[in-house]
């Protein structure tokens, strides 16, 4: 989130980072290398959201 490593911090961190985010926010998604082939794990997506005032990000995380 905006270049801050979120991996390693406990759930309640996390959101608490994204709850604290400023307008304009970016996320750097990575997924479960187990779950895809080879070639689709090399792809980074980056996704720029708009922080609406006192409103949601308008998506869900979900953890294992």
């Amino acid at each position: 989130v905006n270049g801050v490593d979120l991996r390693s911090v406990a759930h309640e961190d996390a959101i608490a980072a994204l709850r604290q985010t400023p307008a304009k926010v970016r996320l750097t998604v990575l997924r479960d290398e187990a779950q895809y082939r080879d070639e689709e794990n090399l792809d980074v997506f980056r996704v720029e959201l708009q922080k609406r005032t006192g409103r949601g990000l308008g998506l869900s995380i979900v953890g294992k």
